[in-house]
């Protein structure tokens, strides 16, 4: 199932003319950019969160 996805997508992509492709790796780009992003802002909040946890099963305050 995954390689058969894959082997459309890549079909897919070859079919596009080079301004498409390029609209892809721009989109990529930026997702990829939005994901980094959340992840630095999340970063800390997600530690504090499982700190907590741990805290709490530990039975410390």
């Amino acid at each position: 199932m995954k390689y058969q996805l894959m082997a459309k997508t890549a079909q897919h992509l070859r079919k596009q003319d080079g301004a498409s492709l390029i609209e892809y790796a721009v989109l990529a780009a930026l997702i990829v950019v939005a994901a980094v992003v959340a992840i630095n802002a999340l970063g800390g909040g997600i530690s504090t969160v499982f700190t907590n946890i741990l805290n709490a099963l530990d039975g410390t305050p």
